[in-house]
């Protein structure tokens, strides 16, 4: 199925977008779908994801799979065990996936065509600090980021990690 020319435009406007604000997000187009790739390193970490969009060919209007390739795989606090063990889990905001895409990331509750994908890259961004906090303290994804929604300024892992980057001190939902 081929795009239609309002999808082109807004394939055009999302490279755009990125390249201003995201600058290490490369589009790689395979006709049918198109991948969005970027690389990441969070602020308490010396490791470097890979992270890929997954843009299908009803982009906007259907939500695209996010996806942490690199590293291959992504340890639980103090274990042995990973990510993609758990399957589909809401404390780690992940999707159940059986390819070998990497790790699915759940990047939201709800998808619209107003969303874009510097949006979910960001999202992705906290997810990965929020990572980098539960592989340091044993917390959950879920909780880190509820802790940083509300405010909590002295058990915040991710506020300190972000102000410590240089991020703002507050927190819009993306």
């Amino acid at each position: 199925m081929s795009r239609t020319h309002e999808q082109n435009i807004r394939i055009s406007f999302e490279r755009s977008l990125s390249a201003k604000y995201m600058p290490n997000v490369k589009f790689q187009d395979y006709g049918e779908h198109i991948w969005v790739e970027g690389r990441f390193t969070p602020s308490k970490s010396n490791t470097r994801f890979c992270a890929r969009l997954l843009l299908s060919s009803d982009y906007p209007y259907r939500q695209p799979d996010l996806y942490v390739v690199e590293p291959k795989e992504l340890r639980m606090y103090q274990s042995s065990t990973t990510l993609r063990d758990l399957g589909s889990s809401h404390d780690y905001h992940l999707y159940r996936d059986d390819s070998a895409e990497g790790v699915k990331v759940c990047f939201t509750d709800y998808w619209d065509a107003s969303l874009n994908c510097v949006k979910v890259f960001m999202k992705l961004a906290l997810w990965l600090e929020a990572y980098v906090g539960h592989l340091q303290t044993g917390k959950t994804i879920a909780v880190l980021i509820e802790e940083l929604e509300k405010g909590n300024l002295s058990t915040s892992f991710l506020l300190r990690s972000l102000q410590a980057a240089g991020g703002q001190a507050g927190y819009r939902r993306i």
